[in-house]
């Protein structure tokens, strides 16, 4: 899609451009030109900065390989890569925290400490229902409590 937005310049929009790099034998009998093209620092640096990011954009969505197991029960590699929509999951989540202490036990819902959108996304995803495990954890500790946190999770 980006290749096909150059149809909507004007049609003489690369000429300077190709002019630059025009390096046939007219062009350097023209220009007095007698070396060799030998592209410049900034020229080199972009190149290999285009590379890069073209290298990225393949291995990043690909790392799933490198993961032992289903990806699609343990989900590792599954973010960013080209295998997003493969599977859609929904999910509930509920947290039990036990006061070490005291022994008294409460829930803890997603919907207290997250909006509903995040919520919803993070249901379903091991590593975010630990993450916000452990945020509850450490929202205790700050009122000073010593409690264990355990996910009641549920996944279709």
């Amino acid at each position: 899609m980006i290749g096909a937005s150059l149809v909507f310049f004007s049609p003489g929009w690369a000429r300077p451009l190709i002019g630059r790099f025009d390096l046939s034998d007219s062009a350097k009998a023209n220009s007095g030109l007698c070396h060799t093209f030998r592209p410049s620092l900034v020229t080199r640096i972009a190149t290999m900065a285009l590379l890069t990011f073209a290298l990225v954009q393949v291995i990043v969505p690909l790392r799933h390989w490198a993961y032992p197991g289903n990806v699609r029960w343990n989900e590792d590699g599954c973010r960013f890569s080209w295998r997003v929509m493969l599977t859609e999951k929904t999910g509930h989540v509920q947290y039990r925290v036990t006061d070490v202490d005291t022994g008294q036990e409460w829930l803890a819902h997603p919907e207290d400490y997250l909006t509903p959108l995040q919520s919803e996304r993070m249901a379903y995803q091991p590593d975010m229902i630990l993450a916000l495990a452990h945020i509850i954890a450490e929202d205790a500790s700050e009122r000073g409590q010593e409690v264990e946190v355990r996910a009641d999770s549920f996944v279709v």
